[in-house]
């Protein structure tokens, strides 16, 4: 979404007071729910039938926006921002919006209440736990410490660590495993150059 949205100034319907937007127990509306209660807001005030899209704005706009109102305007030769403020008015009063906002020339941005938002959030964490019960092992990292690490390295950190944290959520209790490189022809090579360096290795701190 464009800032020339909002070129004409916004009208603003909300928000609800903090005791309503936080006392909703339903969770989080899917679009399609969204959709299907202002298709019938639609048909009820217009009596149309619209080809009726919800998108995701950007985050500072709302939660849900459509521009049905500029659509309604098209068909019925009607001015589509105070078809907008009309159908702002009905949106309000569902129980799962908060705020309704029309920008520019009859765009609807939606706003839904804290209570629905935390809602969905909490039902999102009450996931199942297949994996409760099970120790797995995961391995990643395992640097080599005679060599500087460039962000190549940092991949295995992170894909290693988002894997132990899914498991995790899936109830498995993880044991995070990083062999540090301290043996092999590396290492060899390393006491070697030492050597030659005039460096006694079983001196060195420990």
């Amino acid at each position: 979404m464009s800032g020339s949205r909002l070129s004409s100034g916004p009208d603003v319907v909300g928000p609800k007071d903090s005791h309503v937007a936080n006392n909703h127990e339903s969770s989080l509306p899917g679009m399609q729910e969204l959709q299907k209660k202002l298709r019938k807001v639609v048909s009820e005030e217009f009596g149309e039938e619209v080809t009726l899209e919800l998108t995701r704005p950007d985050e500072k706009f709302g939660d849900y926006s459509t521009n049905v109102a500029m659509q309604l305007g098209n068909k019925l030769g009607k001015n589509p921002r105070e078809i907008a403020i009309l159908l702002a008015g009905k949106l309000h009063d569902l129980d799962e919006v908060d705020k309704v906002e029309i920008a520019g020339p009859g765009f609807i941005n939606i706003r839904l209440t804290d209570g629905v938002v935390l809602a969905a959030a909490t039902l999102a964490t009450n996931l199942s736990k297949p994996l409760v019960g099970q120790e797995i092992l995961v391995e990643f990292g395992d640097p080599n410490p005679f060599k500087r690490m460039h962000i190549g390295h940092l991949y295995s950190y992170t894909a290693g660590e988002s894997i132990a944290r899914l498991l995790e959520a899936a109830g498995a209790k993880v044991v995070r495993l990083s062999y540090h490189g301290d043996v092999g022809l590396h290492v060899a090579k390393a006491v070697w150059g030492m050597v030659q360096a005039g460096v006694d290795p079983s001196k060195m701190p420990k």
